[in-house]
């Protein structure tokens, strides 16, 4: 998660407000029973937070979506003013001695620094923080929870270092949600990157000598191969 425009906090401003991010996260995740990460990572204007598996998603979900946009909303008008981008996912993390690694969590900051995230809080001046969850993500975890309702999230189709890739975006306590250029069908966008997943393992003809093998009139398959990270 980030905090917006933090770039434009003064020297004096900044602690104070990661004071607050901190204190607002900290009684969001124990107001649903889920206890405090197992590891943080600051961001400075942010953080990334890594549960373990045990921990019900649907908690989590419930934390940011309701108990953090509840504490964001309770405060004062004379406090400094806190809104969030909040991205959502869950897969396979490698744990180490300076934090963690994840194609998975490179998804997650991908979301997060997206434009689509960054151009829904603009385009809605009273919201308080807008949710992006990965498509998974809504599909195992969103749909079905009477916590949350799954009505309110609108698909997008983002561009990430893979392609294409279809999120759903939710701002909490806006009645409209926004009609961002990126918005997307569902079923459009579902065909979009099934395109594109298909066209990593496109067939190709081949002809002569391939690696001292005749392979003459024969269709070897192009596995599309490259670099993952977040540089």
């Amino acid at each position: 998660m980030d905090v917006e425009s933090s770039s434009q906090l003064t020297n004096a401003e900044k602690p104070v407000v990661r004071e607050e991010l901190y204190r607002l996260l900290t009684d969001s995740v124990r107001a649903v029973g889920v206890g405090w990460p197992d590891l943080v990572e600051d961001r400075g204007d942010g953080a990334y937070l890594l549960f373990p598996a045990q921990v019900q998603k649907h908690a989590l979900l419930r934390a940011f979506v309701e108990e953090l946009h509840q504490r964001l909303a309770q405060r004062s008008v004379s406090d400094l003013p806190i809104r969030l981008r909040v991205a959502i996912h869950s897969g396979e993390v490698t744990p180490d001695s300076y934090g963690s690694s994840s194609i998975d969590a490179d998804a997650a900051f991908g979301m997060l620094d997206s434009r689509l995230a960054r151009d829904a809080l603009k385009a809605s001046r009273r919201a308080q923080l807008v949710i992006i969850v990965a498509d998974g993500f809504y599909e195992s975890v969103v749909l079905g929870q009477t916590a949350v309702e799954a009505a309110g999230f609108r698909a997008y189709c983002i561009e990430t270092k893979k392609g294409p890739g279809r999120v759903w975006l939710h701002l909490p306590g806006v009645s409209q949600q926004p009609a961002l250029q990126d918005a997307v069908d569902v079923g459009a966008a579902a065909e979009s990157v099934a395109q594109t997943q298909a066209a990593t393992m496109a067939p190709v003809q081949v002809a002569g000598d391939w690696n001292g093998s005749q392979v003459n009139g024969s269709t070897i398959s192009r596995q599309k191969m490259e670099h993952r990270g977040r540089g």
